[in-house]
């Protein structure tokens, strides 16, 4: 408990840090009283949010949004602490960036992105004939930027030792949900908890436990108009499962 409420202390102070370095970097008309202001520019103005602290060192990883344009910024003590952007999308297409996390070397961090990351209801943002698209698990290396799909799904996490992690796959078509696991360095995927292995309607973000042999997730049965939620452990080589009492 010290050591989560450490982290989130050493986040607050560097996203303070990072925040005010933007503004310098803006000049001095970013920081000056605008006599006026539109409604636009009210609702154009550039926030932060899904705040997350690098397990190793001093470091900071958050969500920037410009206009509609999400990415994934940084401030590392490597940089004498100085904002940075990971990612570089450059357009408002409707797509969110969310479910943050580093590695345990703090050199890799893991995020969704999609049309829809608050629930497990499909968005066609882009009012595609194809469809909504399904969310993505993408990765970036924090030493040179270069970020890549990974895979098909979201709220992914790395494993203790970083050589794996973990995510939820949701099958839009058949309406179920799966844990997935795969290798970092490669992306070889298979599916360890399928929804009709594990009996739920969906599967929330996993936690590894410190021996990374054990993934727990959160999740939830729609069984005769109730809703019930629960925790399942799962083991991480065999995909054999448990409720958590």
């Amino acid at each position: 408990m010290v050591e989560s409420s450490s982290a989130l202390r050493r986040g607050s102070d560097l996203l303070g840090v990072a925040a005010l370095s933007l503004c310098l970097m803006q000049g001095p008309s970013a920081l000056a009283h605008s006599a006026s202001f539109t409604i636009g520019q009210v609702m154009q103005a550039p926030f932060a949010s899904d705040l997350v602290a690098a397990n190793r060192g001093k470091a900071v990883a958050w969500v920037f949004n410009t206009r509609g344009c999400r990415n994934v910024w940084i401030a590392d003590a490597a940089r004498e602490v100085k904002a940075r952007a990971l990612t570089s999308f450059s357009e408002d297409d409707g797509f969110d960036i969310g479910e943050l996390a580093w590695s345990e070397d703090s050199q890799r961090l893991v995020f969704s992105r999609g049309e829809n990351l608050k629930d497990d209801h499909a968005a066609n943002v882009a009012s595609s004939a194809a469809g909504p698209v399904e969310r993505q698990v993408w990765m970036v290396s924090v030493s040179n930027g270069d970020a890549h799909t990974i895979a098909a799904g979201h709220s992914p996490k790395f494993s203790p030792d970083g050589k794996r992690f973990a995510f939820v796959r949701n099958e839009l078509n058949r309406r179920e949900a799966s844990l997935m696991i795969a290798e970092t360095d490669t992306g070889k995927e298979r599916k360890l908890a399928p929804a009709a292995v594990i009996p739920v309607s969906s599967i929330e973000g996993p936690s590894w436990s410190p021996d990374g042999k054990v993934i727990v997730c959160p999740s939830v049965v729609h069984n005769a108009n109730k809703i019930k939620k629960e925790l399942v452990a799962v083991d991480a080589e065999t995909g054999e499962h448990g409720q958590v009492e």
